[in-house]
């Protein structure tokens, strides 16, 4: 039982349920381009064959973007500190059209899930 929460999903959208009225993404093009962090490194997203992918890292960890809610997206990362059924929230803010930052939230513990143009 003491180490039971350590399996337990992380993300702000774990067990959440996706939203029934979304407001639509923007233009796949709005959210690409390249992405930088001190602490984690770069980030880039791309379009893939199913939709954006967040390649976070120098050696990416590649995550699929699902839509959610507006500038809104979701990962669902699966890793040592990620188990199954983590969920977490990309946030994207948008200026002109286009992406200025993302937030991923699931690496936000310290402050630190901020990537800027």
């Amino acid at each position: 039982m003491l180490m039971s929460p350590m399996f337990d999903p992380v993300g702000d959208l774990a067990g959440k349920s996706s939203p029934k009225n979304p407001a639509p993404a923007g233009p796949n093009g709005r959210y690409t381009g390249r992405f930088n962090n001190a602490y984690f490194g770069p980030a880039e997203v791309i379009e893939a064959d199913d939709g954006l992918e967040l390649q976070l890292g120098p050696r990416p960890i590649r995550l699929t973007l699902h839509h959610w809610d507006g500038d809104t997206f979701a990962v669902a990362p699966l890793g040592e500190n990620q188990p199954q059924g983590s969920l977490s929230s990309v946030s994207f803010s948008v200026t002109g059209g286009k992406a200025q930052s993302l937030h991923v939230q699931y690496l936000d513990d310290n402050g630190l899930g901020l990537w800027q143009r």
